[in-house]
């Protein structure tokens, strides 16, 4: 085709065919890569779905244990109530007491709250328990170590003091720093020697009074269990307990036309001058606080909900009336 034959053709001109870049390439070809993990995602959702629906009632009964568990800790309920008294035993403490009342009471140690925050872990302390406010008796201490201070309230704290075994050494010495002679002990006659001290349980359960009868006599005391107060009051006439633990609700039909509580058997045990410093364990059914406050307001020593451990009742009865103080 000569030079004016191309310049009047008029056909559309052929461009030159051109490769398309590798990136171009990229966007046009489908995303398969990211197809799949789409795809697996979807997959791993399902399944984690299926497993929760599998495992969903065992989860929320664990929640739901963990939850009552939970509540169970926080929940404030009065186990033994009785008086006791804290005194510090460091130089510059020795006269500081603190009177207050128990939240529980254990063989291990007694818990309670007070508005003083001159307690800390490890601190030793002399321990009153029970403690009668109008004793005219030397009262007899325990030793004591505080093992826990925790804030109860703004203003309060709730302190877990642990029993010491044995009483703290004391060495009296003269000017010269040598020992004095220790008196001998006087042995106790032979005739009281091997007595076994007596318990009177007042309990209209039969069985609560042959389960304090068998517990209290394997601890080596003698038991009088009785099914009301009036025959109780007939016994007191003849024998002499150490310790009186009697039910605080009423016993219908214990008098002619009537009925006695075991308030009523505290207040006559309490007047009268012969048992005036005897304990008094009440045990109370409803275990409401006007309960612990009437016990205590009539001269209870303490007073324990129903339905109560047995070990901790013989406890109870082992640090009031020990065995071999008889």
């Amino acid at each position: 085709m000569n030079t004016t034959t191309r310049l009047f053709d008029f056909r559309k001109s052929q461009k030159p065919t051109r490769s398309k870049p590798e990136s171009a390439r990229a966007m046009t070809e489908p995303a398969t890569d990211k197809a799949r993990a789409e795809v697996a995602a979807i997959m791993a959702k399902i399944e984690k779905t299926e497993h929760g629906d599998h495992s969903g009632q065992s989860g929320k009964a664990t929640i739901a244990g963990l939850a009552a568990k939970q509540d169970r800790r926080h929940r404030r309920r009065v186990k033994i109530s009785a008086p006791v008294r804290i005194r510090h035993t460091e130089m510059f403490q020795v006269n500081e007491f603190d009177l207050t009342m128990t939240i529980d009471v254990s063989r291990e140690g007694v818990l309670f709250e007070s508005s003083h925050q001159n307690y800390a872990a490890g601190q030793e302390v002399a321990i009153v328990f029970p403690y009668a406010p109008a004793s005219w008796e030397p009262v007899k201490e325990q030793r004591g170590q505080v093992v826990r201070v925790a804030r109860s309230s703004e203003k309060r704290f709730s302190i877990a003091v642990a029993f010491l075994e044995g009483a703290p050494h004391y060495e009296l010495v003269d000017a010269q720093g040598r020992p004095f002679a220790q008196s001998p002990e006087v042995a106790k006659p032979a005739s009281t020697r091997n007595e076994r001290p007596l318990i009177l349980v007042v309990d209209e359960d039969p069985r609560a009074r042959l389960l304090l009868r068998t517990q209290l006599e394997a601890d080596g005391y003698t038991v009088e269990a009785v099914a009301d107060p009036t025959m109780a009051v007939t016994l007191l006439r003849h024998r002499s307990p150490v310790t009186l633990i009697c039910e605080a609700e009423a016993f219908p039909g214990s008098i002619p036309d009537g009925e006695m509580s075991g308030y009523d058997l505290c207040v006559i045990v309490r007047r009268n001058p012969k048992y005036a410093r005897m304990p008094v364990i009440l045990t109370t059914r409803t275990g409401t606080p006007s309960d612990f406050a009437t016990a205590h307001a009539l001269g209870a020593t303490v007073c324990v909900a129903k339905p109560y451990d047995l070990e901790r009742v013989a406890n109870l009865v082992r640090m009031l009336a020990p065995v071999d103080a008889a």
